[in-house]
């Protein structure tokens, strides 16, 4: 063969075998290059609840907030502004007309709850700690304490509750007290129990207070109550809420 007809065929041998080196890199380097980031997927955030466009309805669940009372021998006036600071409610007193009726504003309140309770409910046994003579209403967002009109003096005095009026029930303390170590003994806890009826249910109508003719006495485990129809359903809703709380 001659030499000059062997050139063409080695040139195109030599090109074949550059290109086969060459193009592999390329294809690699091209696929080196960054790929563009998957869009990242939405995440969808629940939306919050809208607060109540009425003012009152905004208070009042304002006022459904779990609060702590840990209240020792503190001015009612004083525990009163506790309640309005911690749920952010406006509260006017009107201590005008309170302290006609005998209320101070000094009152010492004692009331140490363990477990939290709706502002509003700790509300309501701080009135009742001081004679459960308060009211109070929500207008136009704010939360108003008062106590009724007093009287005219020569307005006929309501009638004394007699001894006919009165009703005895018994309730069973058993499950209110606390067991196991270093848990007071059963009987002192049920005199706690006790003493807490006597000053939050109608004060003033405790015998053993120097009030009117009410009882109340133990028997055991056993609270024997002697008082109006109206006194002994706030003492049974008492009873009930502070076994809820133990439970």
């Amino acid at each position: 063969m001659n030499h000059s007809d062997t050139r063409p065929l080695a040139a195109w041998i030599i090109g074949l075998s550059f290109v086969s080196l060459i193009l592999p890199a390329r294809l690699a380097r091209a696929d080196d290059k960054p790929k563009p980031d998957a869009p990242a997927a939405a995440v969808a955030v629940p939306a919050a609840a809208p607060e109540p466009a009425d003012p009152n309805e905004r208070a009042a669940e304002k006022l459904k907030k779990p609060i702590k009372a840990a209240f020792k021998e503190i001015p009612l006036q004083d525990a009163i502004g506790f309640v309005s600071e911690v749920t952010g409610v406006d509260i006017i007193v009107i201590w005008r007309t309170i302290e006609t009726t005998g209320i101070d504003r000094k009152a010492p309140i004692d009331l140490n709850l363990k477990n939290p309770l709706p502002a509003d409910a700790v509300l309501r046994l701080i009135f009742r700690m001081v004679g459960g003579g308060l009211e109070s209403n929500i207008e136009d967002g704010v939360m108003i304490v008062s106590a009724p009109e007093p009287k005219p003096a020569d307005a006929p005095a309501a009638p004394v509750a007699q001894a006919a009026e009165m009703k005895t029930e018994i309730y069973e303390l058993a499950e209110m007290i606390q067991k196991g170590d270093g848990a007071a003994p059963a009987e002192k806890q049920a005199e706690q129990l006790l003493e807490l009826v006597r000053k939050l249910v109608a004060p003033t109508s405790w015998a053993e207070n120097g009030g009117g003719p009410a009882t109340a006495a133990l028997l055991g485990t056993k609270l024997i109550i002697k008082n109006t129809e109206e006194a002994q359903t706030e003492v049974a809703k008492l009873l009930l809420m502070l076994k809820d709380k133990k439970n």
